[in-house]
């Protein structure tokens, strides 16, 4: 397969600045005022508190539901036919 030539550019017209950052990790070079002590840490893992559910909302949002469709149902019977 023959390698695919690029099309010729103007070099000026794709030169782009972008500003180079240095950033550099606390732990590349660790001393004492940047290294992170976590000896004698114990991590507990911890449960999430569960939601309790209340059946008796679920049950009253059911039955307004019901109510509503029925509402719109009879609003639609008495709509005229076109």
């Amino acid at each position: 397969m023959p390698d695919r030539q690029l099309p010729e550019r103007d070099p000026d017209l794709l030169q782009i600045e972008t500003p180079v950052i240095d950033i550099q990790d606390l732990e590349h070079k660790p001393t004492a005022e940047t290294r992170v002590n976590n000896s004698g840490v114990r991590v507990q893992p911890r449960a999430e508190p569960q939601l309790t559910v209340d059946e008796n909302m679920f049950a009253r949002e059911d039955q307004q539901a019901r109510e509503a469709i029925a509402k719109f149902e009879e609003w639609l019977k008495k709509q005229p036919t076109g």
